[in-house]
């Protein structure tokens, strides 16, 4: 007659306890009760200006790709605003704001960078009449 053989789990993991670090640490680990997760969390600090202007322009996005077709969003945007959502995104939030028709007016101290916080610098204008006459030169 064959015997039965029992197996009792004394833990929710097969770690029994002991004076191992290591082990203690696996088992805090896998039981997911880890030194951080006991330390309160501190409270989030509220979005700075530019954390705000990027979250209306990408609701102001989100807005505008809904009105398209989904197999032909990006398509569409771009025949609408003339570049896609990665060139739109490198110009000044205001001009952005101005394009997207935000209603709001983009903050005086992130009007100036792009959407990821860097400062956009103005290039040289183009010349609408390419006949105009340049200054003469003696």
């Amino acid at each position: 007659m064959k015997e039965k053989i029992c197996i009792q789990e004394l833990s929710p993991t097969l770690l029994q306890q002991g004076k191992s670090k290591r082990l203690a640490a696996i088992r805090d680990k896998v039981s997911g009760q880890s030194k951080e997760s006991i330390q309160p969390q501190r409270k989030a600090a509220p979005p700075t200006a530019l954390e705000q202007a990027q979250q209306r322009i990408d609701q102001a996005l989100m807005e505008w790709l809904a009105r398209y077709p989904p197999a032909k969003k990006n398509r569409f945007f771009k025949i609408r605003f003339g570049m896609d959502i990665e060139q739109l995104k490198q110009l000044p939030i205001q001009e952005i704001y101005q394009r997207l028709a935000i209603a709001e007016h983009a903050p005086e101290k992130i009007a100036k960078l792009d959407y990821n916080g860097r400062p956009v610098f103005k290039r040289f204008p183009k010349h609408n009449n390419r006949y105009e006459k340049l200054p003469h030169r003696a």
